[in-house]
């Protein structure tokens, strides 16, 4: 994932790692070798092949700092970047922490809700959850059913950041149910419960 930055400070740094996360979480673009790419904040999953061309040309539309996001580390499928045939070394360079680290203070609380949800309730008690506590939690993400719409809403949110809007339509076979997930530390499931029951219409 390819992310354009304001600067070359931590803070702008920062804010792409936080894009980058909540777009790791959602379903990427698929890319074959070969292909010419224009990047935007969509994950792509690059299909490299073991023999023959293994080049993807990126259409970066300004000059400028980027951010190249990766799941794996360069090393592992042997990246690297050219212009005009000549390497581009990167000016900062970051590792993360695999997101299958083990961590004991981590755990995660999932509720399934049935009845419609007010939209306007959902967002008096969500945005101000996590502004309060968004540096325990980690990650939220949910598919929540909003009264007198015929659409899911899906969102998702790292920390205090948070990203969603309607999805697809409900299917006929589908139960209508709100379904949220938090990751993080010191959760209190029976709060958490009660806040969102507090969001029915």
């Amino acid at each position: 994932m390819l992310i354009p930055l304001n600067g070359d400070s931590d803070a702008d740094l920062d804010k792409a790692i936080s894009i980058a996360e909540l777009a790791f979480g959602r379903e990427g673009k698929r890319v074959s070798a070969g292909a010419k790419w224009v990047p935007d904040r969509r994950v792509v999953n690059l299909k490299v092949p073991e023999t023959g061309e293994r080049v993807v040309t990126l259409l970066i539309p300004t000059d400028g700092l980027y951010a190249l996001f990766t799941e794996h580390g360069p090393e592992e499928f042997g990246l690297r970047l050219e212009k005009a045939g000549a390497q581009l070394v990167p000016y900062k360079h970051r590792e993360f922490a695999a997101a299958h680290s083990h961590d004991d203070e981590i755990t995660s609380v999932g509720i399934t809700l049935e009845g419609a949800l007010s939209e306007e309730k959902v967002n008096r008690w969500l945005g101000p959850l996590l502004a309060s506590k968004g540096q325990d939690i980690l990650r939220t993400k949910g598919i929540l059913n909003i009264a007198k719409d015929n659409r899911r809403f899906v969102f998702q949110a790292v920390h205090m950041l948070l990203d969603g809007g309607p999805d697809r339509p409900w299917q006929s076979n589908e139960k209508r149910q709100t379904e949220i997930v938090f990751i993080g530390r010191n959760l209190d499931r029976d709060e958490l419960t009660a806040g969102l029951k507090g969001c029915l219409v």
